[in-house]
């Protein structure tokens, strides 16, 4: 069953809790001030207060769905965003043209596993940077989705979604195209 809720479009237990408020989950601080998630000591990288998670609901690495955004325009020539996902295909973000629903880029736990370390795995967020030059003006929309059901780090964490003017200079990014 698909709930929209403020334009996005949930579907799935992954979604359950958490955006009630259209927030995402709260990010939460070790005694040192870094951000957590929500299984300590991990640290996530979160920004600012609110992310989205798909293992904090209750329901672990077994939850799955897909969450929406509305659609909005691409302003600027470049995207930038953080993500953490297990290390399969089935846990990624998608960028998909709003009028006719094509994906027009994935990027999944495989594509930033060279990130995460001898198990593949992290919750820590990294950079991702994205060229969307050939996008410019139109209207897109994001999908998270979470398909991977009872596997250790079958889930995937996101955060900080932002057009750039100029290609973004993070510390760690991977860039997709």
């Amino acid at each position: 069953m698909a709930v929209v809720q403020a334009g996005r479009r949930m579907e799935g237990g992954a979604f359950s809790n958490g955006l009630k408020r259209r927030r995402g989950q709260p990010a939460r601080r070790s005694p040192e001030g870094l951000p957590l998630t929500r299984r300590p000591p991990m640290q996530s990288a979160h920004v600012g207060k609110h992310w989205i998670g798909t293992y904090e609901n209750g329901l672990g690495d077994g939850a799955t769905g897909t969450l929406s955004s509305k659609p909005f325009r691409v302003t600027q020539p470049w995207a930038a965003f953080l993500l953490a996902a297990g290390p399969f295909e089935t846990t990624r973000i998608e960028i998909v043209d709003a009028a006719d629903q094509k994906v027009l880029l994935k990027v999944s736990g495989n594509d930033t596993r060279k990130l995460a370390g001898k198990t593949n795995s992290t919750e820590t967020l990294s950079p991702v940077i994205v060229d969307v030059r050939a996008w410019q003006g139109r209207e897109i929309l994001l999908r998270v989705i979470d398909e991977q059901a009872d596997s250790a780090w079958g889930h995937l964490n996101f955060d900080d979604f932002r057009f750039y003017a100029q290609k973004p200079v993070l510390a760690g990014a991977i860039e997709v195209k």
